[in-house]
């Protein structure tokens, strides 16, 4: 790739010769000699006044004690297991109160840390003291900061222990007001029971319920016998009704009816009347009728079959009538049954809803006492573990670790600091020095004149000529010190505008710019190498490849046929050129900084800027030298390098013409 260049006439550079020796300035030993002077004098009067100050300063120490809190529970109640913030952060306002803190001074002076309580506000206590809870515990440091380290020891001690005697009397007043509380609540209690008895008595003896159960009682034992004898009544009545209408069905159909205790007799007679019918029979077809009648001892037969016949329906009569009288008899009297057991029913059930009202009341005032005489009963379990707990209880405050004497001061951090000055007397003293070379103006180490080397470039980039001592030109004229001016890049809009300002020529050669070939390989591109059918061009010389074109851009090529659009083996210089005048008609500023060049140097920025690996640049654009490598890769942002596949190759000015 060759950079762009204008027209101008060749540039002359001028170059300072690396490698040139500087000649030493006489004097420089005395000049030295003051420096050091000056930098010890300023060092040693900033490290002193420093010192001083660092170590004329009051030494702050701090004492510390560690409480642990328990959160107050009901006084018949285990203390809780959970930590309570809230209570922590509450009882942090009551350790800096005004009357844990006259507790303090109290205590102090009982213990001899201070002889004169006046000597201390609560201010100043309340300046000196801190407290701050452990995240997450219910354990709180109590802090004291001051310049005495026995003295705080002995007040923060004070402290802790005038805070757990305050915590402990809260608690044992505690504890007093629930057992009165309890003891007066068990009071009541029992008077409400004994008086909810008497009135269950009274009204128990009132509507007269003698039980309990409430199925037990007279009136609801009544009601449920009248209720089962009325449905076996019921059942009796439909039995009998049925017995009625089957002798009834009986005596129309002809058969006999009669009574269990003749049906035997009449089965005899029926038995008897048929062995004479069949002895007849037999007779008959031996002799005729009248021969019968002569004979005395047969003639007898027919008249007792004729008068056991007349037994046997006269019997059947009379069995019918007493069947059927029982029946409508049995009937009437079970419907009669049921009749008066309703009328019962009726007059009883009146008195049953009464009673179930009043026995309804009953179980209410037995519910009340059964309530009564539970609160009672937990009322009396309280008390009993309220006296129990008190003697276990855990107390409130328990001071896990007393104040020691501090060793060493908080602060100010000495050594430190004298670190700080002795570093910052240092600058001061470098700064002095400095500041005396400015203002004597005298050359810090002023040497020998540098030789200089000068270069004359051509259009191009080309290195024309070289003049430099000692150093001689590279082969080909290319130099790693200095190279041509960078192209311009142009935007994507300055791009879109000349593609709608270009011909069908200049659009075209826009296009293949912008899909990767460089002005030479355009001029001295050939129809045999496009294939518009397969979006491939194949490119030719010591840059040989494929280039594949996307979908679009073949589309954009059809419709500014011919591809080429110009001679083969046209003049790269003037095809890119050509793109200055578009530029004017495009309406772009500085239309002559703008050539083919120009446009392929924003396509190779495009690609590179979307994170394409270096090495894969030249599949695309085709072969680019170390230099060019490296002046590309500054637009590669600092992230892993991209595959070809994960690339847009398709610049967006051809998508916004192609949308």
């Amino acid at each position: 790739m060759h950079m762009p260049w204008s027209q101008a006439a060749p540039e002359v550079e001028v170059v300072s010769a690396g490698g040139a020796g500087v000649a030493p300035e006489p004097g420089q030993g005395v000049m030295r000699g003051r420096r050091l002077r000056v930098f010890f004098l300023v060092f040693l009067i900033c490290a002193v006044a420093g010192l001083i100050w660092d170590f004329s300063r009051p030494a702050v120490y701090r004492a510390s004690a560690s409480l642990l809190i328990v959160p107050p529970p009901d006084a018949d109640q285990a203390a809780p297991s959970e930590t309570d913030l809230q209570h922590t952060a509450v009882q942090r306002q009551i350790l800096l109160g005004q009357e844990v803190l006259q507790q303090t001074l109290e205590q102090a002076v009982a213990d001899g840390v201070i002889a004169d309580p006046s000597a201390y506000s609560l201010a100043d206590l309340r300046g000196m003291f801190a407290v701050d809870p452990e995240a997450g515990t219910q354990v709180v440091q109590l802090h004291a900061e001051g310049g005495e380290p026995e003295r705080l020891a002995g007040l923060v001690n004070a402290w802790a222990m005038a805070y757990a005697e305050l915590r402990g009397r809260q608690a044992a007043e505690s504890v007093r007001e629930t057992t009165q509380a309890l003891e007066e609540e068990h009071r009541k209690l029992a008077e409400k029971i004994e008086a909810k008895r008497g009135e269950l008595e009274r009204f128990r003896e009132e509507h007269e319920i003698l039980s309990l159960g409430r199925d037990e009682n007279e009136v609801l034992a009544r009601l449920k016998g009248l209720t089962d004898s009325i449905n076996k009544a019921r059942e009796e009545a439909v039995n009998a009704g049925a017995r009625l209408a089957a002798v009834r069905k009986a005596i129309e159909r002809g058969e006999p009816v009669l009574p269990r205790q003749d049906q035997a007799t009449l089965s005899a007679l029926e038995a008897r009347a048929q062995e004479l019918r069949e002895q007849l029979a037999e007779l008959d077809q031996r002799y005729t009728r009248d021969f019968l009648a002569l004979e005395p001892t047969l003639k007898v037969i027919p008249e007792q079959l004729a008068e056991l016949e007349k037994k046997i329906q006269r019997m059947k009569e009379y069995g019918q009538c007493i069947v059927l009288s029982e029946a409508e008899q049995a009937y009437a009297a079970a419907r009669q049954a049921v009749r008066e057991l309703e009328a019962q029913l009726e007059a009883h059930k009146r008195k049953a809803m009464e009673f179930t009202t009043q026995f309804a009341r009953h179980e209410a005032l037995q519910e009340d006492l059964a309530r009564l005489e539970e609160l009672y009963r937990l009322t009396e379990e309280r008390l009993v573990r309220l006296q129990v707990q008190d003697q276990q209880r855990r107390p409130p405050v328990t001071i896990l670790e007393y104040a020691q004497a501090p060793q060493w001061p908080l602060r100010p951090a000495y050594l430190r600091d004298a670190a700080l000055v002795f570093a910052l007397a240092l600058v001061l003293g470098l700064f002095a020095v400095w500041l005396v070379e400015f203002l004597t103006g005298r050359n810090a180490g002023g040497g020998a004149p540098v030789p200089l080397a000068i270069r004359v470039w051509g259009e191009r980039g080309r290195m024309l000529e070289q003049a430099e001592p000692g150093v001689p030109a590279m082969p080909g004229g290319a130099t790693p010190a200095l190279s041509g001016p960078s192209p311009r890049e142009l935007s994507v809009l300055e791009l879109e505008a000349m593609l709608k300002a270009a011909g069908p020529a200049d659009r075209q050669l826009l296009i293949l710019l912008l899909n990767g070939l460089s002005p030479e390989e355009l001029a001295a591109l050939d129809s045999g190498e496009i294939d518009l059918e397969t979006g491939r061009i194949q490119v030719g010389g010591e840059a040989a490849r494929i280039i594949e074109l996307p979908p679009r851009a073949v589309e954009l090529l059809r419709e500014t046929a011919p591809v080429p659009a110009w001679d083969v083996h046209a003049d790269a210089r003037e095809l890119g050129e050509r793109l200055a005048l578009v530029a004017v008609d495009a309406g772009i500023p500085s239309p002559e900084q703008v050539d083919a060049w120009a446009v392929r140097h924003s396509h190779i920025v495009f690609l590179v800027r979307q994170g394409l690996r270096m090495s894969e640049l030249p599949c695309l654009v085709g072969p680019l030298s170390t230099a060019e490598m490296t002046f590309y890769s500054r637009f590669s942002p600092a992230e892993p390098g991209r595959p070809l596949e994960e690339i847009d190759r398709f610049h967006p000015a051809l998508r916004a013409l192609a949308g």
